[in-house]
């Protein structure tokens, strides 16, 4: 039986962070995130990973996953791309040939811990988002009440939204402040 070669596509790019692969293949990024492009020539560096899993270059326009990069970079056609991967990566996939019935369970069972990691992942992220968008929510109201409600020169009565703000806005800021973003890279 010869496994389906997108599933071991599907593998690679959940085991390989873009990151790994491009400097695997010599590409160096600097601090902010950037590299120079491979693939056209550049002084500034304007290849940037979007997300653990996929590549974009400002420069030249090109971008895509791992298996984009070693398609693009070597020349390579896709299931060359896959096997140059498997080879250089030591992923011991069983790409192109006959697999016996416990590698295409491990690979059965491994496609399944992927797709459960990403479902965590997705559920942890859509978590902080909500978090997130909740305290920021809340400091909104809180933001506006202070300026709506503010007392007019000689008012002597504050109103309870007006005192609400006052003494919650600070706190909902620092929080802001202590909140990390939800990550767009999961």
């Amino acid at each position: 039986m010869i496994m389906n070669n997108f599933n071991y596509a599907l593998i690679i790019r959940e085991s390989l962070s873009v990151e790994q692969v491009l400097e695997s293949y010599g590409v160096a990024f600097n601090r902010a995130g950037f590299a120079l492009c491979p693939f056209h020539s550049e002084h500034t560096a304007s290849l940037r990973v979007r997300n653990a899993s996929t590549w974009h270059c400002f420069g030249c326009g090109k971008g895509g996953d791992v298996i984009d990069f070693v398609i693009e970079y070597f020349g390579l056609g896709w299931r060359e791309a896959i096997s140059k991967i498997n080879v250089d990566f030591a992923l011991n996939l069983p790409i192109d040939r006959k697999v016996t019935l416990a590698e295409s369970l491990q690979v059965s069972k491994r496609i399944r811990e992927l797709a459960a990691e990403r479902a965590c992942k997705q559920a942890e992220y859509e978590a902080i988002n909500e978090a997130y968008e909740t305290l920021l929510d809340e400091y909104a109201r809180l933001d506006c009440n202070l300026m709506r409600m503010k007392p007019a020169p000689g008012e002597t009565e504050l109103n309870p939204l007006f005192t609400e703000a006052i003494c919650k806005i600070q706190y909902y800021k620092w929080l802001l402040q202590i909140t990390p973003l939800p990550d767009t890279r999961a």
